[in-house]
């Protein structure tokens, strides 16, 4: 401590101002770094956890579109309104593969991946028999 007083005035100062200088580079760097680092974690929550939310939204109201299709195939008389349930059920089934596509390539473990080809096999098990609900033309419900 005594080494301390026996400097000069100048070269307190100078001391002083280059210490604070060191604390403040050194927090800057620190805080750059971890800034970096939270954008790099932010990039994967949000590519591999929040988008395939929206996915797997679009899924689910493909399906349930696809259902009440069903519903409606199931309970309507004329053959115009069947074909045309029929027709927006193809187009929806053709769309059920590419969803699922692009949901499974946010897929992070096996366990995601099982429950994905157990939702595959369901959707097929689902729509399979669509055909047998269409009444053949001028037959009456």
């Amino acid at each position: 401590m005594n080494l301390f007083h026996q400097l000069t005035l100048r070269t307190k100062l100078i001391s002083g101002f280059l210490l604070v200088s060191l604390i403040c580079l050194v927090i800057g760097f620190l805080g750059s770094r971890k800034i970096h680092q939270l954008d790099s974690a932010d990039a994967f929550l949000y590519s591999k956890l929040t988008v395939p939310v929206g996915n797997i939204g679009d899924i689910a109201v493909t399906f349930q579109r696809y259902r009440v299709n069903m519903a409606v195939l199931v309970g309507e008389k004329a053959h115009e309104e069947q074909q045309k349930m029929l027709d927006e059920n193809t187009l929806f089934r053709g769309q059920f593969p590419v969803k699922l596509a692009e949901y499974e390539k946010s897929l992070q473990t096996d366990e995601e991946r099982q429950t994905l080809g157990e939702l595959r096999a369901a959707q097929e098990d689902y729509g399979g028999g669509q055909g047998r609900y269409a009444r053949p033309r001028g037959q009456a419900g």
